[in-house]
């Protein structure tokens, strides 16, 4: 047998699957490292969700970055440093193509800031 090495963005025996596409751009409030992590989260029912990780690095000019994952997913997080985690994505059905402008109101607040008693 034999497997095609799909172009980006494309899936399956014969590259006839779309991937999902995550189109991600920053406010200019939020400094950014050279590269990030996007966690990507499928739920089910009545099973523990299947979460997995990608690296993507971020060039310095300011056109948006385009992640494509292979599987549908109901929630998409983008990890700037360690422990500096922002919603890119919740969706209750997993479209194909998603814009995401990602803010400072975006930004996950730790457990130790949320209760934090000084």
């Amino acid at each position: 047998g034999w497997t095609c090495i799909c172009s980006t963005g494309y899936t399956g025996d014969r590259c006839e699957t779309k991937q999902k596409e995550l189109i991600v751009t920053f406010d200019q409030q939020i400094e950014l490292p050279s590269s990030m992590l996007v966690h990507f989260v499928q739920t089910y029912q009545d099973q523990a969700p299947d979460i997995a990780t990608t690296f993507k690095s971020i060039p310095f000019y300011d056109d948006p970055l385009v992640i494509h994952w292979p599987t549908p997913f109901h929630l998409a997080f983008v990890e700037l440093s360690p422990q500096n985690y922002y919603l890119a994505v919740q969706q209750r059905s997993s479209l194909d193509s998603i814009k995401k402008t990602i803010t400072l109101a975006d930004r996950c607040r730790s457990i130790d800031e949320i209760f934090n008693q000084t």
